[in-house]
């Protein structure tokens, strides 16, 4: 069912999976799809093909289903005070996820922790992705008394310890309210963003953030109308 084409290739969905079909009547699994009987939505965009319903979403890149956007940690990093020359304050710190090839997670919720005196700050626990394509995660840390998070570390995905005794230097943390595309019942792509229809709440359209179409951000990236949208 859902059978859809961009003109040069057509898809369609079967018993929980995503098939691409060819000119002479073959047809190829490209990945499991928990669609059951839903309508599968489709979009393009350069080489790759977005497909959402109201219980699965992906991505199909170079023939395969891949995953559409990286789960947000669902904890903030646990801290303690230790040893260090950061200036007695508070400090807030978040966790992202980030993939093989380079692309990062929204942000975990803050955690926060008051230095009494000089010191620094030590994580023990950070979260631990379920999703096979992170391998790695990063810690932000503020500046004393700040509100900005800085890059202090980028760790291997299982690690769960990090030091932090001076002041951040690294890059600004920029997925700060980001969140992956939600499911939806339809798309569209339009001036560098994809439009989804929400599955749970059709009277909401979401976009992605400007040519980054894993990323909504959850407090601004949507329009809320008086009627379902079809």
């Amino acid at each position: 069912h859902s059978m859809w084409s961009d003109g040069a290739a057509s898809y369609y969905a079967r018993n929980n999976a995503l098939y691409r079909f060819y000119e002479n009547g073959v047809s190829t699994s490209i990945g499991a799809f928990q669609c059951g009987t839903n309508r599968v939505a489709f979009t393009k965009v350069d080489a790759e093909v977005y497909a959402t319903c109201s219980t699965a979403k992906t991505a199909i890149r170079n023939g395969a289903a891949v995953l559409w956007g990286i789960s947000v940690p669902t904890i903030p990093p646990t801290l303690a005070s230790t040893t260090g020359i950061l200036p007695a304050g508070t400090y807030h710190a978040a966790v992202t996820y980030l993939t093989a090839d380079g692309r990062e997670s929204g942000a975990s919720a803050l955690a926060q922790i008051v230095l009494a005196s000089t010191g620094g700050v030590t994580t023990t626990a950070l979260p631990v992705s379920g999703e096979a394509s992170v391998t790695k995660k990063r810690l932000y840390l503020s500046n004393t008394d700040g509100e900005m998070l800085y890059m202090v570390a980028e760790v291997s995905a299982a690690s769960q310890f990090v030091t932090v005794s001076t002041l951040p230097s690294g890059p600004e943390l920029r997925t700060a309210y980001l969140v992956p595309p939600p499911l939806g019942v339809a798309l569209a792509h339009f001036n560098g963003r994809i439009f989804i229809v929400d599955a749970a709440d059709p009277t909401v359209v979401w976009f992605t953030e400007a040519t980054d179409y894993g990323h909504v951000n959850i407090r601004k990236n949507f329009y809320k109308f008086g009627a379902d949208v079809t």
